[in-house]
């Protein structure tokens, strides 16, 4: 049997994930390369957490969904953005 596999699947793309609440700093090291920035809301006391950064692949993604889930923290987006860089 033979594997065929695209150019998709080794390929690194960015990705900006935006979650309602703020991720414990302990779990930090579970978001791979993912820059993380929280704001807080004064008017509603609420912290919204923006993630942005490579993901190497699909496995990699889903392991930071998982862990964004395990913290109970409600997905507002997930997004594939566009790399800045020329390769």
């Amino acid at each position: 049997m033979t594997h065929v596999t695209s150019d998709h699947e080794n390929t690194v793309h960015n990705y900006k994930i935006v979650v309602s609440g703020a991720i414990p700093e302990s779990w930090l090291d579970r978001m791979g390369e993912m820059r993380c920035t929280t704001i807080s809301s004064l008017s509603a006391h609420q912290q919204r957490t923006t993630l942005q950064g490579a993901v190497k692949d699909q496995a990699e993604l889903n392991g930071i969904l998982q862990s964004l889930y395990d913290l109970q923290l409600p997905i507002v987006s997930v997004c594939r953005v566009k790399d800045t860089q020329s390769r």
